[in-house]
């Protein structure tokens, strides 16, 4: 059976309140340990530019990565954007990043256009050229105020 973890933080960036949390969560079929998480700064919000990604533990035989972005509290979630990153290999730490701006293309930021639309998922997609299907799948949300 699949956890659920989370962290809460806050910060202040220019004078503008940026409020995230995250939450990590592991499927039936992922690898225990694979997460991911986001490194949002305040000059991700309404930006091209896609931010920092670390996948901690990816599993063996992954080749590449898919990200979605969505609105959440829309039926169904609403597709922001999204990109593809190869996989690097692991560091010391077992993590991978995916550097600020490397997703091109698809990729938009979270933009609130109203109060209501204010949390946001990156979710990370560990996928095999071998394979359509994932072999991890990891979420992190965002709060932004």
């Amino acid at each position: 059976m699949g956890r659920l973890s989370c962290l809460l933080f806050s910060c202040v960036l220019l004078g503008s309140s940026l409020l995230a949390g995250c939450a990590a969560s592991n499927t039936p079929d992922e690898p225990e340990g694979t997460r991911v998480e986001v490194n949002f700064g305040d000059r991700h919000r309404c930006s091209r530019i896609s931010p920092e990604i670390t996948v901690y533990n990816p599993p063996r035989g992954t080749s590449y990565y898919e990200v979605r972005v969505s609105l959440v509290g829309t039926s169904p979630e609403r597709y922001i954007g999204g990109g593809r990153w190869v996989y690097g290999g692991v560091n010391s730490d077992g993590a991978d990043i995916i550097p600020e701006g490397g997703l091109l293309n698809m990729y938009r930021s979270p933009c609130p256009s109203n109060p209501s639309e204010k949390t946001y998922r990156y979710t990370v997609y560990c996928m095999s050229k071998d394979s359509s299907q994932p072999l991890a799948i990891s979420d992190y949300l965002i709060t932004l105020e």
